[in-house]
């Protein structure tokens, strides 16, 4: 057994070829398998709301403005990320995060950043949908800090080194920045699987094309908060170059089963007297993190790394 991994031919003056070369490979194949779907007529195109930027069509799609509820709870995640992803960046910036010496001091940060998530609901005048939303996000996120932290240490060698109040050696303040991170997260996978649907009939080339781009923006989604998080010195890694290569596709285990699980459950539309939805969120949420805890555990085994869970 080995302590964590490491990759021999990714070194720090070769990272970013190799992952060139990667992406290079899956936006290549993106844009062939997408060639090869056949486009709905614009006629019988749903009635979800197209994404563009300067007049520039983005492979994005809201719901449509008649699912109110819907489109309500994406566009508000959506406004509120662009709040918390500068929040963030500026605490990274100015190394604010150097004063946060308190024990609580995460705590009270991240739960403040995450609260116009977490009270939506509330805020929302008792939404169904971003009840149902805002509680599997809740529970895969928390799923996610209890359980799959412990692969990372293990399997990556990550480590976090600030002070701060934990709960099974998980500093408190990430369950609540996981879900911030998720929620944006997901709501932007939505989109993508949803103009996927959206726009190419229903068939093999379609279904090969939504399998390649779901495992793309798992991977890319991985990446991104691996390379955008190195700026901060209190979370670690014995070999951040592998964890760019390999650890980020790892990682992308939890996105390759929550987008699509995700994405399903929250475009259902429940017929009356059926509820809040809430124990669905729960049921729904705790399968997808059950799924992908045992590939996580999969994967560690393959790479005959011993799995160790510190109290």
């Amino acid at each position: 057994m080995v302590s964590s991994i490491t990759v021999p031919f990714i070194t720090p003056s070769n990272v970013y070829r190799v992952l060139i070369s990667i992406y290079t490979s899956l936006f290549t194949l993106l844009w062939f398998t997408s060639s090869c779907c056949t486009k709905i007529r614009s006629s019988k195109r749903s009635a979800a709301s197209a994404v563009s930027i300067l007049s520039f069509n983005l492979p994005l799609s809201l719901p449509s403005k008649a699912h109110s509820e819907s489109y309500d709870w994406e566009i508000y995640v959506f406004k509120y990320s662009v709040v918390w992803i500068l929040t963030f960046a500026a605490i990274v910036a100015t190394q604010i995060y150097e004063s946060f010496t308190h024990p609580l001091s995460y705590i009270l940060v991240c739960g403040t950043i995450s609260l116009p998530y977490l009270l939506h609901p509330v805020l929302s005048f008792g939404s169904p949908h971003s009840l149902r939303c805002t509680t599997w996000i809740a529970m895969f996120s928390f799923i996610g800090n209890y359980f799959y932290t412990h692969y990372f240490y293990t399997v990556l060698g990550a480590s976090y080194t600030f002070i701060g109040v934990r709960l099974n050696d998980v500093p408190i303040g990430m369950y609540f920045a996981t879900h911030f991170y998720f929620t944006s997260y997901h709501a932007l996978s939505n989109c993508v699987i949803r103009y996927i649907d959206n726009t190419y009939k229903p068939n093999f080339a379609r279904t090969v094309h939504k399998v390649l781009a779901i495992f793309t923006m798992s991977y890319f989604t991985a990446f991104m908060e691996s390379l955008t998080i190195s700026h901060f010195p209190y979370y670690s890694f014995e070999d951040r170059e592998s964890v760019y290569v390999v650890g980020s596709l790892f990682y992308a285990i939890y996105f390759f089963f929550s987008f699509p699980m995700f994405y399903y459950f929250s475009e259902r539309k429940r017929g009356k007297g059926e509820g809040s939805g809430v124990w669905d969120a729960i049921v729904n949420s705790t399968s997808c993190g059950m799924m992908v805890l045992i590939c996580l555990d999969l994967c560690r085994i393959a790479l005959k790394v011993k799995f160790e869970m510190k109290l």
